[in-house]
């Protein structure tokens, strides 16, 4: 299934009389479609997966041949014979598309009795090029309403809660045929069929947990997207519609047409994603809820499966699946039957079932109130923490098969925790995440007793990781948060990024001796394009002298924002000037902080040769987080942000509870869809918006000095920006990495650049 737009909930759907209207009501079936359905009705009682029609995809009531396609053929047997009799179908119509209608053999003269009495030349062309094969599904449904009992009492309560129509229940036989572990071409899994970035807006979907997987999970995220797609299109056949083509593309087809008129929306809309799947989609559920409503009628007798009723516990820490299964009295085989969600890594223990995770046991399995039985975990087998993702860079040449050689590890592992669709297909640049194996003793668990810090490294340097955090690193090696964070002057303790190093109090860089009294030692903020030798000649001192004073062991790798103390400088530092707190304010500009000996660089200027810069200085900014939302960022607004989701902007302000006219503040958080584009295209697109915008800047202006605002109340970055002379507000947050746009507080240092007009 191809998900588009997907929004959340509001409120319950209510038909014009203020009640929830009867099925028939809900979904009409206009006498145009009823060949459509009728097709459908074929395929998913007449004829099974070992066979197919010949038709046409334009009228597909329209039926040349029901081919049989025994199953001892293999794969490339059945789709030569598929292209064989399709290619026959072709032929003929080329021969009745040139006229000719004397002289026809008997297989000629019936499909030309297909099309009735006096089909026009242009008709046959264009069934010559509309041949199409369906594979039957008959064996598929049956085995489906089977199945749906496991979970259609479970799904009848979910749409009754909400208002909604009861008949939707059949939905799922169209998408899946009630198969849990059903997955498409185009990524989409599930009884429900959700692709990633549409289950996203409404449950867990990574590498660890994916919720799609999960019947119940799934079942409530369904019923949200129906009901928001009915609010958004007002007809349920244009909901249902929506649900494989998108709520944004069907209100393009009622604003273009003016009508919601099912029938005329398949038979005129021509919009340019909407093809054979999106137009027959309400009319295979159609098909699908006579079928579901009158099994027996066309399967003869069958019973359906008993409802799944599980008992569910909350886990309060992270477990290995294999401790959860031990406890419960369970076998793996079980225990993963019951929980689809958790995915590969875990089964594999590579990672923990999550903490937070609701798990799903067999009505009486345990022994006692699961929760009971939950406590009986030993201390030493509850952890605190999820075991760390490792991460590898995909560079020009790699195979996946050399890559899990050299980290010793299997192509599978690989392959099922990153969700590749196949072993052969990665990318130069490519993230990959690495199994961890044997991590568990480096993960502390929270009810266990205080284990024995890590020893600091011997350089007294620490790398930030993914998955790090002040907190968690302050813990690892056994030293104050606040020691931590003042020894790396870090100005926000929530926002390290993956790459940074950070000295260790106690370690060898922050063991060093402070300046002997009467020592001349200046600060010096590391801009974009700096080097240790620059740097060096800048301030007329040895290299060897700079990188001892800061316990540099790495001489190449600097970080913009780095502070690096320069012997026998000025003491003043580049990002602040000792002025009085009280005196600085947006209000009040004080004397340059840049010391005369050491001009500060324009933080990503043109180079020498005039070439601006080619990205932003902190791209991090303009990421979209795990949960499929991002941040507002200076000169963005609602429209950039939905020409590049390729949405409506009223589509985002109903997703986020904007109205018209509100002001959308820096800093603000809001959710996305990524329906139309994908995660990595939006931030691609992001990130070209900034660059441009930083190359006219920068082809105008230069850097010329910073100074230090101390944050008034009332004070935002727009007023600050404001005061100054062609100071954009981006430029202030490129100087500022460590300011969270959502929390500006009062007393806040604020690094200011001085910006000046280059010569025409």
């Amino acid at each position: 299934m191809q998900r588009f737009l997907a929004l959340g909930l509001v409120g319950l759907w209510l038909g014009a009389s203020g009640a929830p209207a009867a099925a028939d009501e809900a979904f009409p079936k206009p006498p145009q479609i009823a060949p459509r359905v009728a097709f459908w009705k074929r395929v998913y009682t007449e004829v099974g997966t070992d066979g197919g029609l010949i038709h046409d995809a334009a009228d597909v009531a329209l039926v040349y041949e029901v081919v049989s396609l025994p199953r001892s053929l293999s794969p490339s047997a059945r789709e030569r014979k598929i292209r064989q009799r399709k290619a026959h179908y072709e032929d003929i119509l080329s021969v009745l598309a040139k006229g000719k209608r004397s002289g026809l053999d008997a297989e000629q003269t019936r499909v030309l009795r297909l099309f009735g009495e006096t089909p026009s030349r242009s008709r046959l062309r264009e069934a010559r090029r509309q041949v199409r094969f369906q594979l039957g599904q008959a064996d598929k449904f049956r085995d489906g309403v089977i199945r749906m009992g496991r979970w259609e009492d479970y799904i009848r309560g979910v749409l009754s809660e909400r208002g909604l129509p009861p008949g939707l229940v059949a939905l799922p036989h169209v998408e899946s045929s009630y198969n849990p572990e059903a997955h498409s071409h185009a990524g989409a899994s599930g009884l429900w069929q959700f692709t990633r970035s549409t289950g996203r807006l409404f449950m867990r979907v990574d590498h660890i947990v994916d919720e799609r997987r999960d019947p119940f999970l799934s079942s409530v995220a369904a019923a949200r997207l129906l009901k928001k797609n009915y609010e958004l299109t007002g007809s349920w056949p244009l909901a249902i519609t929506a649900y494989n083509h998108g709520a944004a593309g069907m209100q393009r087809a009622i604003r273009k047409l003016g009508t919601r008129d099912i029938a005329a929306v398949l038979d005129r809309y021509d919009g340019r994603s909407f093809g054979f799947a999106s137009r027959n989609f309400y009319c295979e559920f159609l098909a699908a809820l006579e079928v579901e409503q009158e099994p027996e009628r066309y399967f003869g007798p069958l019973r359906k499966e008993g409802p799944e009723e599980p008992e569910i516990v909350v886990l309060d820490h992270y477990y290995k699946v294999s401790t959860l299964a031990e406890t419960f009295g369970l076998s793996p085989a079980a225990m993963r039957r019951h929980n689809p969600a958790l995915l590969q890594p875990v089964w594999s223990g590579q990672k923990y079932a999550p903490r937070g995770y609701a798990l799903r046991l067999p009505r009486g399995a345990a022994r006692a109130a699961p929760k009971v039985v939950l406590a009986s975990v030993p201390a030493g087998e509850r952890f605190g923490r999820q075991v760390p993702d490792r991460e590898y860079r995909v560079q020009r040449g790699d195979s996946l098969s050399r890559i899990a050689q050299r980290f010793g590890v299997s192509q599978r592992e690989l392959v099922a925790l990153n969700g590749l669709r196949s072993a052969h297909h990665i990318r130069a640049g490519q993230r990959l995440k690495l199994p961890v194996h044997g991590v568990e003793a480096r993960v502390a668990a929270v009810d266990e007793p205080t284990r024995t810090p890590e020893p600091i490294p011997a350089e007294g340097l620490y790398r930030v990781r993914r998955g790090d955090s002040l907190a968690s690193i302050s813990s690892r090696f056994g030293v104050g948060q606040t020691d931590l964070a003042e020894l790396n002057h870090l100005r926000n303790r929530n926002h390290i990024v993956v790459g940074q190093v950070l000295q260790i109090p106690g370690g060898a860089v922050s063991a060093r001796p402070a300046p002997a009294s009467g020592e001349a030692t200046g600060v010096y903020l590391v801009q974009r394009g700096d080097t240790l030798h620059a740097i060096a000649r800048r301030f007329d001192v040895s290299v060897d002298a700079l990188a001892e004073r800061n316990g540099l062991r790495d001489r190449h790798t600097l970080r913009v924002g780095q502070r690096l103390y320069v012997p026998g400088a000025a003491p003043v530092t580049v990002a602040a000037a000792a002025a009085p707190e009280d005196s600085a304010s947006s209000g009040a500009p004080e004397a340059d902080a840049t010391p005369a000996a050491a001009p500060v660089l324009a933080a990503g200027a043109p180079t020498a040769e005039g070439v601006p810069p080619s990205l932003p200085l902190h791209p991090e900014r303009y990421r979209v987080d795990a949960d499929g939302a991002a941040r507002v960022q200076p000169d963005e607004t609602l429209g950039h942000l939905a020409e590049w989701l390729e949405v409506a902007p009223d589509d985002l302000r109903r997703l986020n509870g904007l109205r018209r006219g509100d002001a959308l503040p820096l800093g603000r958080r809001l959710s996305l869809v990524f329906a139309r584009v994908s995660v990595p295209e939006f931030e691609k697109r992001r990130l070209e918006h900034h660059r441009r915008l930083q190359q006219e800047f920068y082809h105008r202006f230069a850097v010329s000095g910073t100074r230090e605002v101390v944050l008034q109340r009332g004070d935002t970055l727009w007023k600050i920006a404001q005061a100054e002379v062609e100071v954009p507000v981006w430029l202030i947050l490129e100087y500022n990495p460590d300011v969270d746009l959502a929390d500006l507080r009062v007393g806040q240092r604020v690094l200011v650049p001085r910006v000046e007009r280059r010569p025409s």
